[in-house]
């Protein structure tokens, strides 16, 4: 095997010392008086032997590893995948690395990967949280390593948080439902329900209720577990369809829309026919389908943009962002699942 070229390699072969080649090769020859000459000289010669730097010796020394974590809750979920882009495609500006983890909304998960990435010495961690308080995540947090939200914020607003205006994005989908004439609405959600996403979307969903005069139905506000999601989708809109069909269907997420189309091709329930449809977080197929589906689309590349933003703040001077959290609104693409009832 072929020895790796060390930094008394290159020393030797040019006759100056270590120091002298590591202060050239991290940067600083010239404040510390070394001549353009010698400095060219050193870069030229560490090209030519293949010199590799010892990245786990330099992170050590300068106390940074130019790593960021990213924890999603779903990396199957096509918005979550899109994230992983969008952060990626940011921090690559800044010459950032980039590890991705998926929790499948599990808190004990969560902890480890926590943990996991402290040990490798991330500079900083951008998390989609299934915690339900600050207090939980502070607990797996003990480094004091700088985080930002995404897609869900805690009870303190004092964390930096980047995401979607999901109350603004629900609001308008559903007044829309109920002006192209659907009044009997079913939301279908997911557990955990204390999920800021989800929370602001309900909250949206029933202030649109009320401001068109219609009561809430708690039948109709349905949420499954995530695990086994769509066995559990297709046993609650059987139960759901067999009592009395509804107007339509609000899916808080693309992935319970493509459990929830999958039980109407099943039992055959023509869509808007039979019953409409709408969803949160537009996807490419929506647009592709035989019926394209009524959606609410995030801008999840400013979201990653903007986390990241956000983080190397964080990371150069802690606490100093003015505005903590930062809600981007979405745009409400109107498609044939959400045809008016005639």
């Amino acid at each position: 095997m072929k020895k790796k070229t060390s930094l008394a390699d290159i020393a030797q072969s040019l006759n100056v010392s270590k120091t002298l080649v590591s202060m050239v090769l991290n940067g600083r020859g010239e404040e510390n008086g070394i001549s353009k000459d010698t400095r060219e000289k050193v870069i030229a010669r560490a090209k030519e032997l293949n010199y590799q730097p010892n990245m786990l010796a330099r992170s050590l020394r300068l106390g940074k590893t130019n790593t960021i974590g990213l924890i999603v809750s779903d990396i199957s979920n096509p918005f979550f995948s899109k994230i992983i882009r969008a952060v990626e495609d940011a921090l690559a500006e800044y010459d950032y690395n980039l590890i991705v983890c998926s929790t499948d909304e599990d808190v004990e998960k969560e902890g480890r990967l926590i943990k996991m990435l402290e040990y490798k010495q991330v500079d900083g961690m951008i998390i989609s949280t299934s915690m339900a308080s600050e207090t939980d995540i502070r607990k797996k947090i003990r480094s004091g390593i700088p985080f930002v939200l995404i897609d869900r914020y805690l009870d303190n607003p004092d964390n930096p948080y980047v995401g979607t205006d999901n109350y603004l994005g629900a609001y308008r989908l559903t007044s829309h439902l109920i002006k192209n004439g659907y009044k009997k609405i079913v939301i279908l959600s997911h557990q955990p329900t204390h999920l800021s996403s989800l929370k602001d979307r309900k909250k949206g969903y029933l202030q649109a209720l009320k401001d068109h005069k219609i009561n809430p139905d708690d039948r109709l506000i349905i949420d499954v577990p995530f695990q086994n999601r769509d066995r559990h989708v297709f046993e609650a809109m059987e139960h759901l369809f067999s009592e009395g069909e509804p107007d339509a269907v609000f899916c808080l997420n693309n992935s319970l829309s493509l459990a929830f189309l999958d039980f109407c091709k099943q039992k055959n329930i023509n869509i808007p026919g039979r019953t409409g449809l709408a969803s949160f977080d537009d996807i490419d197929l929506f647009r592709l389908l035989p019926v394209t589906v009524t959606s609410v689309r995030q801008e999840v590349t400013e979201i990653g943009k903007q986390a990241v933003i956000k983080l190397l703040h964080e990371i150069r001077k802690p606490g100093s962002a003015e505005e903590k959290r930062v809600q981007i609104p979405p745009i409400l693409h109107i498609r044939e699942s959400s045809q008016k009832i005639s």
